[in-house]
């Protein structure tokens, strides 16, 4: 009877969770390590209660007058301690066991010391509010999962803002492991122990340094970041290589389909500073585009490089300036926004000789600026790739751009059987060049007479820049066009009255000059349908077309037909 009683009583005693742990010490509790290869040490455990607040791993305890180092955290050691606010390790301890902080809620700051050299599966798992995460500069990679092959997703589950890293994480052959969820990180500080970059793609960060030491920038490595407006490559000598992206197609317009592993593609870039080498081809001669897709707006080159990186396609980019060290340069094709280069260099840099394409288009050699040494102006003008630009202005020593003026545009007039040229601009000399668009040879038997002058003219001056270049049609008019039989008596000089008369075009419009009063002036296509007539008035006709620049009309004065190009 009395051990029933016993037996009923010990049912009615709520049961206690009994913790294996040898002993407490200042709020952590502990088991004792007898290991037969080192000296005996502890790691810390779970205890009676659970952990919160800031906890603060020491190298080592004093426990019945012994000095322990402390140098391991058991399995679930913080498992769960939903008060646990920030844990700092000690530098004995060399990996954190499988879900040693699983579900610490409230962790929000999390720093790994170089000593450990591999994180277990889920030993973070459920720390959603884990936002600052320092890796310490280590040589070492950062190992994770339960073979060390994995990556940090593996460990932690949450969305860092702020992450310092400074080692490799994941398997350094690989040197990509970073995977964890980059949509609230904010801000990313890479340290000087890191030699490849990849895995940051969509996060939010605005500004990114990276060091000299990085050599290697993997495919689409921050692509979609897109608040990133600022790039720094700090300064350095090791080359560093951004994997490739291509330009699958390429056209006319400066367009193509972009593939999405271009560096920092669809990332909105304002300004980048490049202060070491680039590679500018992969292994398989293909060249890199690591700007490609991006919004750069401006790119400042260190004085120290002396070759330049792929910039082909960079649609955003508006001007650049090439520093007296580079010696080469490549492709700018498709920088449909580019209107200014200057180039400090005395000698004209020479092109990649891997180019097989223009460097510039052909738009920009018209339409942009090239500013280079006062002293080297003639120089890059005699000189392949540079000698295209239309327009070349000089600098002083301290970069001060020199505002050359230019001579005015001349006027051509004809009067008393001499062609008169005119220029506003005082002390400038006018060079023309006249072609009689009559004389040839010919094999028919019957030639449509009517002396034709093609006239050409600009002005010069010293010290300022040649004018644009005027020109002008010079013909006569027959007055009396029947002249049949003036050869027929070789002693019968015969008199043929004509009227000179001088054609121009300006935007679109044909100016006639010098035709008699009441003289029909039309002006046809080329395909025959006519654009514009009028009847000559005070010895002019203008007549307005919607003929483009460079198109070529067809002039009937009276019965007379000329072709002239429209300017």
């Amino acid at each position: 009877m009395k051990k029933k009683l016993l037996l009923f009583l010990m049912f009615l005693i709520p049961m206690q969770t009994i913790f294996a742990y040898d002993f407490e010490v200042d709020g952590l509790y502990y088991n004792l390590v007898n290991n037969t290869y080192e000296e005996m040490y502890v790691s810390v455990t779970t205890g009676d209660h659970k952990y919160s607040g800031n906890i603060i791993i020491p190298d080592s305890i004093m426990y019945k007058g012994k000095t322990l180092k402390v140098k391991d955290i058991d399995e679930r050691a913080f498992n769960n301690c939903i008060d646990l606010t920030s844990i700092r390790f000690n530098h004995l301890i060399k990996y954190i066991n499988s879900g040693t902080f699983l579900g610490c809620t409230k962790l929000k700051n999390l720093i790994i010391p170089p000593t450990i050299s591999i994180i277990y599966n889920y030993a973070f798992y459920g720390c959603t509010n884990l936002k600052n995460l320092t890796f310490e500069d280590s040589d070492s990679p950062l190992r994770f999962g339960t073979n060390g092959a994995y990556g940090p997703s593996s460990v932690f589950d949450c969305k860092p803002e702020y992450l310092y890293m400074g080692r490799v994480l994941g398997k350094p052959e690989l040197g990509k492991g970073y995977d964890l969820d980059n949509t609230e990180l904010k801000s990313l500080i890479i340290g000087n122990k890191i030699k490849t970059l990849s895995g940051f793609c969509g996060a939010q960060i605005r500004k990114l340094s990276i060091p000299p030491s990085v050599t290697y920038i993997g495919k689409g490595a921050f692509k979609d970041c897109d608040k990133l407006e600022y790039v720094l490559f700090e300064d350095g000598t090791d080359i560093i290589k951004c994997d490739r992206a291509y330009i699958k197609e390429y056209h006319n317009d400066g367009g193509g389909y972009l593939i999405d592993e271009a560096t920092f593609v669809d990332c909105p870039i304002k300004e980048v500073y490049i202060g070491r080498p680039m590679t500018r081809r992969d292994a398989s001669n293909t060249l890199t585009y690591p700007f490609v897709g991006t919004s750069v707006e401006k790119v400042v080159i260190s004085q120290r490089l002396s070759s330049l990186c792929e910039f082909t396609n960079c649609k955003s980019l508006k001007e650049i300036d090439i520093p007296a060290s580079v010696t080469e340069i490549t492709s700018f094709v498709g920088c449909s926004s580019l209107t200014k280069i200057k180039c400090r260099a005395v000698n004209p840099p020479l092109m990649d000789p891997w180019q097989t394409s223009n460097v510039f288009d052909t738009d920009f050699y018209l339409h942009g600026t090239l500013y280079v040494p006062i002293e080297s102006i003639d120089l890059y003008k005699n000189t392949k790739i540079w000698g295209e630009f239309w327009e070349i202005k000089g600098f002083t020593d301290d970069g001060s751009e020199i505002e050359t003026k230019k001579c005015a545009k001349p006027t051509i007039n004809y009067l008393n059987g001499k062609l008169i040229f005119d220029c506003a601009t005082e002390g400038s000399t006018c060079q023309s060049t006249i072609a009689d668009s009559d004389i040839s040879s010919y094999s028919v038997n019957e030639v449509q007479l009517g002396v034709t002058y093609n006239i050409r003219v600009y002005a010069t001056k010293p010290g300022y820049e040649n004018s644009e270049v005027a020109t002008a049609t010079l013909c006569w008019i027959d007055q009396l066009p029947d002249m049949k039989g003036i050869a027929e008596d070789e002693d019968i000089v015969t008199e043929v009255k004509a009227t000179p008369v001088l054609i121009q075009s300006e935007d679109g419009t044909i100016y006639v000059k010098g035709g008699e009063d009441g003289t029909k002036v039309s002006v046809y296509e080329v395909n025959g349908r006519q654009v514009g007539s009028m009847v000559s008035y005070n010895g002019k006709a203008n007549i307005r077309t919607n003929m483009q620049s460079g198109s070529t009309a067809i002039v009937k004065i009276a019965d007379r037909s000329l072709k002239v190009l429209i300017k």
